[in-house]
Parts: C-alpha cells; sequence; structure tokens
C-alpha cells in the first residue's frame, strides 16, 4: 500500500483505492502487485535431471561392482518423468 499522485487532479490518496476520491480518475501508474515467489518449471527441470543422473552414477556404481541395479533403474525413470513432466507443465501454462 502506497500513496499515489492522482494524473487528473493532483492530489494524493491511497493506493488501495480503485479511483480517486477527489476527482473519480483512475490512475494508469497504479503499482501492480507482484506474483508470489514460488518453484518454477526450471526448478523442476533441474531436479528431474539431477535425479536421473544421480540415478545413472548410481547404476553404473551398481552394476560395477556386482550389486543388484532395480532401484537405480527406478531413480532414473522417475528423473526422466519428472523431467518431461515439468516440461509438459510448462508448456501448459504459457497458453
Amino acid at each position: 500500500m502506497a500513496i499515489v499522485h492522482c494524473p487528473a487532479c493532483g492530489k494524493q490518496f491511497s493506493s488501495v483505492k480503485g479511483d480517486c476520491p477527489h476527482c473519480g480518475a483512475d490512475p494508469a501508474d497504479r503499482p501492480r502487485r507482484r506474483k508470489p515467489a514460488g518453484v518454477g518449471p526450471n526448478t523442476h527441470y533441474l531436479l528431474g535431471m539431477i535425479a536421473a543422473i544421480g540415478g545413472a552414477g548410481w547404476y553404473y556404481s551398481a552394476w560395477s561392482t556386482g550389486q543388484p541395479v532395480t532401484y537405480a533403474k527406478w531413480m532414473i525413470g522417475i528423473g526422466l518423468a519428472w523431467y518431461a513432466a515439468a516440461r509438459v507443465w510448462s508448456f501448459l501454462r504459457r497458453r
């Protein structure tokens, strides 16, 4: 909330009010509200790729030592699915 000047009459009023209470003009330079910060698709791209690359490293480590690689395959799949879902989500939000 800020005090703004009316471009029509020059008097001050609160930015919470829609129109100038003195002359009724709608100020064009009213401050805009910012969108709340949140986790965007770029963060999800990164997390999906970290999971997939981590799973690939785990797969290689398990394969080279002769241990079962079942969970590493799951981690790779989940990471790639997460990345793909973030791409689709980003595409649908831009429409």
